[in-house]
Parts: C-alpha cells; sequence; structure tokens
C-alpha cells in the first residue's frame, strides 16, 4: 500500500521508489532488532512513527549511514509518515462493504503466494482494523479491533478448515481471540461468504477437550448464552451452527466458531452500507448483553464435597463473604452426588448435558459444613449464574421457581412457576431452611 501511495501521490520513478521501500524495510528490521518497537511499523500510527523518528535517527551508527546515503533513509521515513496520515484520512471514507469485498474476493489467491509482506495481509492487520473502528457506534468505541490472516503462513493454508478473521473484543472478557467469546466477522475463504457472529474460542478448548467433542461443548455453551437474550431483540440473525456453501456446491458446517447468533452476508448479494452498520451495532448489543448478564460459563471448575445441612453452623464471620459469581462445575465428589440424586439432570430446565451441569450451593460455599448434598441443586451453568445473583431463586413452601422481574423479558421467565425436579430420595431434598435463607434475598 505505500508503494501505491508513492506512485500516485509522490510521482516518482520506480528506481527510487524501489530504494525508498528498501530503505523502510532496512528500518523496520532495525527498529525490531534493536526492541524500539514490539511489532511492524505497519501496525504505528504517525504519532508513534514521529516519536521513534526522533529517537531512531539520533543513534550514532543510524545517522551515518543516514548521511552517507543522502539522507534517504529519513526521506523514506518522512514519505511513510505522509503516507500513514493520508491513509488515516482515507480509511474514515471507506466502508464495511469495501472491507468485507476486498477481504473476501482477494483472500484465495493471496494464499498461494508468500505471507511476508504481503499488502492483504497488511490489510487485514491493520487498513481493515481501523475502517472497523471507524464505523463502531460510540457505544463501544472503547472495544478492541484485531484481524488476522495468519501468523509465518496463512490461515486456511494446507489442512486448516479455519478461516481469516477481524474481531470486536469487550477488554474485560478477552484480548484477543485465543479465548473467550467477541464479535467477528469470519471470511469462509472457500465459498464467497462471510459471517458476522457472536463466537467464542476453540482453543481454549484444546486442553480440556477432545478434537471431536469440542464442536458440541462450543454449540451447547453458544445455546446457553442466547437463554440469557431476548429473542425479539435479535430475531434478524440466525442461531445455530453457521452453514454455507463452498465454491463447488458442497456444504460447509462451521461447527468451530460456536456462534450464539449469526448473519451470513453472500459477496455477490451484499447489503448497503446501512445494513452492514446496523447489523454491526445489533451484534455487538448482543455480545454486551450476554456480558452484562452473566457472561459464558467459565470452563473452570471449581473447589466444592456430604449429614444434613443446618444453616446456623456456618461460621459467622464466613458468612459474611460476598458469595462469588464464578463459573464451575464443581468438585468432584459433591458434584457426583448431585448427578446421582438428580439423575445427572437440571432441576429446572431438564438439561441433560453434563458438560454444562454446575454443583450450586444454596446457601454460598464456606467450608466443609455448606457441602452437604441438602444445600446442593444440579443446575446448568447459566442459571447456577442467575441463581447465586438472586435473579432465581426457589419457594421453600412449594419449591416452584421464581424468575426476578429484571429479566422477565428473556426466555428465563418460562421457567417461573415451575416446580424444581426433586431427587430420587426424600432425605436428599433441598434444605427447606437453605432455602428460606435464599428467598429473602430474592430480587422479585
Amino acid at each position: 500500500m505505500f508503494e501505491d501511495w508513492l506512485k500516485k501521490e509522490k510521482n516518482l520513478t520506480n528506481t527510487s521508489i524501489s530504494k525508498y521501500l528498501s530503505a523502510i524495510e532496512k528500518i523496520n528490521s532495525d527498529l525490531l532488532s534493536k526492541e524500539i518497537i514490539k511489532s511492524s511499523i505497519e501496525d504505528l500510527n504517525e504519532y508513534e512513527l514521529r516519536k521513534i523518528k526522533n529517537n531512531y535517527f539520533n543513534i550514532p551508527e543510524i545517522e551515518e549511514l543516514d548521511s552517507k546515503g543522502h539522507r534517504m533513509y529519513s526521506v523514506a521515513f518522512n514519505h511513510y509518515i505522509s503516507y500513514k496520515v493520508s491513509y488515516k484520512t482515507k480509511i474514515k471514507n471507506e466502508s464495511l462493504g469495501y472491507v468485507l469485498k476486498e477481504i473476501i474476493t482477494k483472500y484465495p489467491d493471496a494464499i498461494k503466494e508468500p505471507i511476508h509482506n504481503h499488502s492483504l495481509a497488511a490489510f487485514i492487520r491493520t487498513t481493515a482494523v481501523e475502517i472497523i473502528k471507524s464505523n463502531l457506534p460510540e457505544k463501544f468505541k472503547s472495544f478492541k479491533v484485531k484481524g488476522s490472516a495468519g501468523e509465518g503462513r496463512w490461515i486456511g493454508t494446507g489442512k486448516s478448515e479455519r478461516n481469516p478473521w477481524i474481531a470486536v473484543l469487550n477488554k474485560n472478557i478477552t484480548s484477543g481471540a485465543s479465548k473467550g467469546y467477541y464479535t467477528t466477522y469470519s471470511f469462509i475463504h472457500k465459498s464467497d461468504f462471510i459471517i458476522l457472529s457472536v463466537a467464542q474460542s476453540d482453543q481454549e478448548m484444546e486442553s480440556k477437550y477432545s478434537n471431536n467433542k469440542i464442536p458440541k461443548v462450543l454449540n451447547n455453551y453458544a445455546d446457553l448464552m442466547r437463554l440469557q437474550l431476548n429473542s425479539k431483540k435479535y430475531s434478524k440473525f440466525d442461531s445455530g451452527i453457521p452453514e454455507v456453501l463452498d465454491k463447488n456446491g458442497d456444504k460447509l458446517f462451521l461447527n468451530r466458531i460456536g456462534a450464539v447468533y449469526h448473519k451470513k452476508y453472500n459477496i455477490n448479494e451484499l447489503p448497503s452500507d446501512k445494513e452492514l452498520k446496523e447489523d454491526l451495532s445489533l451484534m455487538l448489543e448482543a455480545y454486551w448483553d450476554i456480558y452484562k448478564n452473566g457472561g459464558r460459563p467459565g470452563l473452570e471448575n471449581e473447589i466444592i464435597q456430604n449429614n444434613e445441612f443446618d444453616p446456623n453452623n456456618i461460621d459467622s464471620e464466613k458468612e459474611k463473604v460476598l458469595r462469588s459469581v464464578t463459573y464451575r462445575r464443581g468438585q468432584k465428589k459433591f458434584r457426583d452426588n448431585l448427578l446421582r440424586a438428580y439423575d445427572s439432570e437440571c432441576v429446572m430446565s431438564g438439561c441433560r448435558e453434563e458438560e454444562v451441569l454446575q454443583a450450586a450451593h444454596i446457601l454460598p460455599y464456606t467450608d466443609a459444613e455448606t457441602n452437604k448434598i441438602d444445600n446442593g441443586l444440579l443446575l446448568r451453568a447459566d442459571l447456577h449464574n442467575l441463581f447465586d445473583l438472586d435473579l432465581i431463586s426457589i419457594n421453600p413452601k412449594d419449591f416452584t421457581i421464581l424468575v426476578s422481574r429484571e429479566i422477565k423479558d428473556s426466555d428465563y421467565i418460562k421457567l417461573h412457576g415451575k416446580e424444581i425436579k426433586m431427587p430420587k430420595s426424600k432425605i436428599k431434598s433441598p434444605s427447606k431452611k437453605a432455602l428460606k435463607i435464599h428467598f429473602k434475598n430474592f430480587k422479585g
């Protein structure tokens, strides 16, 4: 892109352009080797470049080199700063549609070439990121935008089924696409489709689940997160595993995106930029609502363990400890006991997917006294979180579910008034004393 700018804006000969490009490549290499910068100068803005320029050209050996080269290096650097200023002005006027078209149409040919210094790789990493940043709603301007076509080799080469991406990241959730969940554009390079979605990282799953189990786990979590949302608000989006046709007309099942909601764009039928911006804004709202409602059930296990539970036995000092709204599956013994007692079924929803069933305490864990089975409920991860937040409770008189008015517009309202599943043994039934205390804190 710098080369194109030199041709158009400076009207230089090919020889001069080649010299300036070589000079910038050497400067970039020097800055990296001297650890003045941590990544390519392509990733820096004009303010950062000006600051670096003063430091760099004050190094005696560089000053000498520049002097011997008739100031070619400093002139090249000045041109590069001017290019960055011009580039910044230009991207403000570029559309989301331009980004989507540029990447999906050029990527199939680009991956046949080396990625090093490739203009499309730089575009995905810098220009496209800046254009998307400039199109973010004011509410989400603080979110980080990051794009990748691969490191050292193109994403999607060889047997890889991955695709290049540009993600919008809430820094309170994650700083990159290797963990957590985020809003993202996935460029399905073997097809004509781009997918906008609230997606999840499959990489952090790899140390916990087998390769063939990861898609199921991801999509279970997607279902749970979707339950936290008002389905009417996001009715224009699709749920479930995205499917597209590749260039040969065969189906591609994108089951490792872990999409909560998604929208597919065919590059040959791209909607107006106004609609693209509206879609991005609404998808970011879904992303924000998930975070605001407690986020994704975590992948971590909690530390938890089995005579009758008595709330009065809890140490009064420990009673002051605030309930931790963390997600957990529960220590093995405690959870196994609840799985047996409730026949591996969530007491509220009837969900039987063991990966997302958690050992919940009616009253918060403090010590072994609170690990009694009648102070436990087997709950789906999202319901566990809402129970801990006092947004869902259980009537101690008739064991019916109560849903707070604060989440009445969500699909959880369907649980209101429903009787919970009781354990096979009455001895293991939830403690009415504990439920009564929880019920007092309920945010009805």
